[in-house]
């Protein structure tokens, strides 16, 4: 089985928004705490793949075909959360892949953009965050793929909108970069993330695992 259903399988627990471009604004509204601003980019990081569950399996050539380029158009509406929280994440954009089925290697280009309505995060303090596109963000990057391994990074710019169940409400520009790290075997698969950069101008740098 190709690893590109592992990949496109992660799962989704966030969404965030994004301008069309993030330019220089950091936060308008309430303030986020450095906490609060560091879960909200974990939450990003592990959900990166938002959406890609529902797409078609791994694209391969035609048979006998060693290689193969193929692009797959994205453009559907999805859970936020697909153990079946609140809202629903509209994905627009495209995945590329290119195959090679002799040497079991690959890579993707990911580039697509989230809109969330109504997607909800649980801090570890237990607040509720609602999230709403302002209007969506923008995801970007490239990964290389093998039969036990792939590794590449995500770029996520832009803004999104919050009201937090405490009252307070505002918007964050965002401003990251996620890379990531899975292994694969036949006893298991697993993954993990550095991320880095800012979310409502606060500074983020952590290491989260990330399910594959």
């Amino acid at each position: 089985m190709s690893r590109v259903r592992v990949l496109s399988g992660l799962s989704v627990a966030l969404a965030l928004g994004l301008a069309a471009c993030g330019g220089d604004f950091t936060s308008s509204g309430d303030s986020l705490t450095e906490s609060e601003a560091a879960e909200l980019a974990e939450e990003l990081a592990e959900g990166g793949f938002v959406g890609f569950g529902g797409q078609a399996a791994a694209p391969m050539g035609a048979p006998g075909e060693a290689a193969a380029r193929v692009t797959i158009i994205l453009s559907d509406t999805y859970p936020c959360d697909e153990g079946g929280g609140t809202g629903t994440v509209a994905v627009a954009g495209s995945m590329t892949a290119d195959i090679n089925e002799t040497t079991g290697t690959g890579t993707f280009e990911f580039n697509y953009t989230i809109a969330p309505h109504g997607c909800q995060v649980t801090t570890s303090g237990g607040k509720v965050f609602t999230l709403d596109g302002d209007p969506n963000l923008g995801v970007a990057g490239n990964f290389t793929w093998s039969q036990t391994s792939a590794e590449g990074t995500l770029t996520y710019d832009g803004r999104f909108k919050w009201e937090a169940s405490d009252g307070r409400a505002g918007a964050c520009g965002v401003d990251l970069t996620a890379n990531y790290d899975f292994n694969f075997s036949s006893t298991g698969s697993s993954g993990s993330a550095t991320v880095s950069g800012t979310v409502c101008g606060v500074t983020v740098n952590r290491t989260v695992s990330v399910d594959a």
